[in-house]
């Protein structure tokens, strides 16, 4: 379930909900010893690029010998050695948590609160919140760090090389190796702006859309409903879990009287969709506000005094 809201707890912004059981299969584990793994898509753009790019080097080496240009074979076998060098010191795939015993857990329903005030609510097995969710985040590199640094190394000296080197080469292959330089860079900063799925095989986990139909359409202004608001998502979230103590404990809301109120009327009638969440919210707020400004002019009146 994603619930979306546009702004803390001001009343902007927007909702949306989509309720989601998640499972995994565990046939498409990656690796030995029945440790998941997300891998790369074997069609992924950086694999396309990465076979484009060798095919091009490969096609400009073939013209240079052609021409008899060995300066430009010898920056071309820079640059090739170059990349690989580099591919190689910073190849590494997600290592993802795994519990190191088989005892058996119940499932787990993971909240999540993002940054822009959105709440995502996921309905899953332990295993699968553990690798996802809660587990610890770690990289598995091909080589040590040790070897990093050497890689590195050796892959800048061939960079410094390949730099220098086509200044000499005859004018064709200066304007092939430039055109393969800028074709290449502008479908790499293209890459970057592609979705993570495109990248990502995540076809081992199998996800289940069942968002029910009084929480759907929530990022929708619908006439005689209540305004997408932060407040909206917050209630169908509690609606969702049917508890509110995860509100307390991640800060979604303020730790005042007025909010502890809301939050106890709103767990009472978690089960109660027609309860006016909004409105009432509205109402303890200007309790709220009442009383303070009860309080501040007694205040004030005593100083006077």
């Amino acid at each position: 379930m994603h619930l979306g809201a546009g702004g803390c707890l001001s009343e902007q912004g927007d909702a949306s909900v989509n309720k989601t059981n998640a499972s995994a299969d565990r046939s498409k584990t990656q690796r030995p010893g029945d440790v998941a793994l997300v891998p790369p898509h074997s069609f992924s753009p950086l694999n396309i690029l990465t076979v484009l790019s060798s095919l091009l080097i490969i096609g400009a080496f073939i013209w240079a010998l052609m021409l008899q240009d060995g300066v430009a074979v010898l920056a071309l076998i820079a640059i090739g050695f170059a990349s690989a060098l580099i591919g190689i010191a910073c190849r590494w795939k997600p290592e993802l948590s795994e519990r190191p015993t088989d005892v058996v857990v119940p499932n787990w329903d993971i909240m999540i609160r993002t940054r822009d005030g959105a709440f995502v609510i996921i309905r899953c097995a332990e295993e699968i919140a553990r690798e996802l969710f809660i587990g610890p985040e770690k990289c598995d590199y091909l080589v040590s760090d040790q070897w990093f640094k050497v890689l590195v190394g050796i892959s800048l000296s061939l960079i410094t090389i390949s730099v220098i080197l086509p200044g000499n080469c005859s004018w064709t292959m200066q304007a092939v190796i430039a055109v393969i330089y800028i074709v290449l860079n502008v479908l790499y900063w293209i890459a970057s702006l592609l979705p993570q799925r495109l990248f990502w095989d995540l076809s081992r986990y199998n996800c289940d859309l069942v968002t029910p139909e009084n929480l759907q359409f929530a990022d929708k202004v619908i006439q005689g409903k209540p305004k997408p608001s932060f407040t909206k998502s917050l209630w169908f979230a509690i609606q969702a879990t049917g508890q509110v103590e995860w509100v307390t404990i991640s800060g979604a809301a303020p730790r005042r009287p007025e909010w502890e109120t809301w939050l106890k009327l709103a767990h009472d009638n978690s089960g109660n969709p027609e309860w006016d969440a909004i409105g009432e919210k509205d109402r303890l707020m200007k309790e709220a506000h009442k009383n303070s400004q009860s309080s501040i002019s007694v205040f004030v009146r005593e100083e006077s005094a």
